[in-house]
């Protein structure tokens, strides 16, 4: 009985990850501006469906060149992240965090 409930958790937590990777590869059209990182770090959730985990004074007086046009999740977030010193970091779950360059951050 434990071995079938380990391996459905197993099988639920493997086809978790296939639907997060293939989400991030299929395409989407994005309209985010340039401008407050913030502003467009809401938009891409909103236009995305991914949930974003930042602290705010690491994205607070940024500024995005923003992302338009039809490009995957990946692609879009990058865009709104170059030249930030920020960077995005996807943990086990597939949730989104956005950190420093360089930071240390654990995976959990």
């Amino acid at each position: 009985m434990a071995r079938t409930k380990v391996a459905r958790t197993a099988l639920a937590v493997m086809c978790g990850l296939v639907i997060a990777a293939s989400a991030a590869a299929q395409t989407s059209s994005f309209d985010i501006p340039e401008g407050d990182l913030k502003v467009a770090l809401e938009a891409y959730a909103r236009q995305s469906g991914v949930r974003l985990v930042y602290l705010s004074e690491d994205v607070r007086d940024r500024r995005t060149a923003g992302a338009r046009g039809d490009m995957s999740q990946d692609a879009a977030l990058n865009r709104l992240l170059a030249g930030t010193g920020l960077t995005v970091k996807r943990d086990q779950s597939g949730a989104l965090a956005i950190v420093r360059e360089g930071a240390n951050t654990p995976t959990p």
